[in-house]
């Protein structure tokens, strides 16, 4: 039978019912455990390999085009007549289904330094408390054109090396523990990309651990790409992150997407920053946090508006430099510096920030309903130092809120411990201005270091005409006196 699984499990072989056949666009990487009792799980076997193994008691291929299970589920493997290694057009299947072996690791599965391994699929699927273990060595590159599926209560890392995906990366684990490990502490991927990550099909227990980036760089030049989302879902999975070194690490993906789930950072001294791209609009109502000692940062650099909805309590700095952030702080947290480069930032129910620098760009109040309501709305709480630091004004974005019925209403909208660049004495007016109102105009005022806003009525044409009459007839009188 013709196996073209799309990838959707991932983990070491042995496995799948009966007898099984597979042409030759499939192959299986070969569970020598089932035969060798004396498994040496540190004695490498290199990918690109079609030579018989060299562990001590075993007479198989690392590649098999099928195989078949006798009555104690044990399998005899299939071999192409030349025995070859996987190409650009492969499917490899790891599966660990059906044997008895836990608690040991798949061994050290080698890709020589400066080596290019070219696939087409790959799947890893009942784990059953194993480790597969992808070691990448430096310059190495791991490509996979089409999708990465593992699951099933395993653990799959990739060290060292470079790791392309062109397609998705599916979690299918339903039962038991899950983690994959895109690179780990001091052994970091040099780089990694995928289109979209899935952890929505997952349960509570999956997780992908991130470290990706073997130097120092900057958010625009992030070597972690995820082209699309990562997707929880409703699943209360995890995204983790670790550290290579002492620099900051970047992962560069299109948004978050989920009503469930964790991004974090858990040892102290990691240093990781989420840059979202959004191309379209997402909303991610999981966490994001981190522990104490460590930072989870949010550097906002896409088209389109990231939602942030959850009890976030990440304490590293937030940069704007394009689109739309709506963060919610949970209750007794503060994140750090927001620095507002572009694009604008609102809160959903309220944000709280250490400090704050305006560079451009503006802040948003998103949600019309809270002004339509009456009530107070999301207000943006900034502790320390409010600084601007430009000579544009700070657009306020009113986000098409229609206050023709708010008329003579005033509402808080940012609250600082200190202003520089500004002064509470002067006019609020000459230091912001309102977009996206309709059908009334917006005056800023100061209240202490609170700036406010009170909504007017917007002239009639009549008066209009006549201010403007008024001030052509006094410029027309200055020139005469000239």
């Amino acid at each position: 039978m013709k196996m073209r699984i799309k990838v959707k499990n991932i983990i070491c072989l042995c496995t799948l019912g009966a007898a099984f056949s597979a042409s030759a666009d499939t192959l299986y990487w070969v569970d020598t455990k089932t035969f060798n009792s004396t498994y040496n799980q540190n004695s490498p076997r290199y990918l690109l390999s079609t030579e018989k193994s060299s562990e001590e008691g075993n007479d198989n291929y690392n590649w098999a085009t099928g195989f078949s299970l006798d009555g104690d589920g044990k399998p005899t493997y299939t071999y192409a007549e030349t025995v070859y290694a996987p190409t650009a057009d492969t499917d490899v299947i790891l599966d660990y289904s059906k044997n008895d072996f836990t608690y040991q690791m798949g061994g050290s599965i080698v890709l020589n330094a400066n080596q290019t391994f070219s696939i087409k699929s790959l799947a890893i699927s009942g784990c059953n408390n194993n480790w597969a273990m992808f070691n990448m060595q430096t310059s190495s590159h791991f490509q996979i054109s089409g999708d990465l599926t593992y699951g099933f209560n395993g653990y799959v890392r990739f060290t060292s090396g470079n790791l392309s995906v062109g397609g998705d990366i599916y979690n299918n684990n339903t039962n038991g523990y899950n983690n994959l490990s895109l690179g780990a502490a001091t052994s970091s991927l040099e780089s990694f990309s995928a289109e979209n990550v899935y952890l929505s099909r997952g349960n509570g227990n999956s997780m992908i651990t991130f470290s990706v980036g073997r130097a120092a760089t900057t958010y625009d030049k992030a070597t972690g790409v995820i082209r699309g989302v990562i997707d929880f879902g409703s699943n209360a999975g995890k995204v983790r992150f670790e550290k290579m070194a002492d620099f900051e690490q970047f992962l560069k993906v299109g948004g978050l997407k989920g009503s469930a789930g964790t991004v974090t950072a858990e040892a102290a001294g990691v240093n990781y920053t989420v840059v979202l791209t959004n191309p379209s609009e997402q909303t991610y109502s999981g966490v994001v946090t981190n522990a104490e000692g460590a930072s989870v940062n949010i550097v906002m650099d896409g088209a389109a508006t990231q939602v942030l909805s959850g009890e976030n309590s990440f304490s590293g700095y937030i940069q704007m430099e394009n689109g739309t952030l709506l963060a919610k702080t949970a209750a007794g947290s503060t994140h750090g510096k927001l620095t507002l480069n572009g694009g604008r930032f609102g809160a959903v129910g309220n944000a709280a920030v250490s400090s704050a620098e305006f560079n451009g760009g503006g802040f948003i109040f998103a949600d019309k309903d809270e002004f339509l309501a009456g009530a107070g709305v999301s207000l943006i709480s900034i502790a320390g130092e409010f600084a601007k630091t430009a000579s544009d004004k700070i657009a306020i974005d009113f986000n098409g809120l229609d206050a023709s019925e708010l008329v003579g209403i005033t509402y808080d909208l940012i609250t600082a411990g200190s202003l520089t660049g500004m002064s509470s004495e002067v006019d609020a007016d000459e230091y912001f201005a309102a977009e996206n109102l309709l059908n009334a105009v917006a005056d800023f005022g100061w209240n202490g270091n609170m700036l406010q806003v009170t909504f007017g009525t917007v002239p009639e044409p009549a008066g209009v005409a006549a201010l403007l009459g008024l001030a052509a007839f006094a410029f027309a009188a200055r020139r005469r006196r000239g």
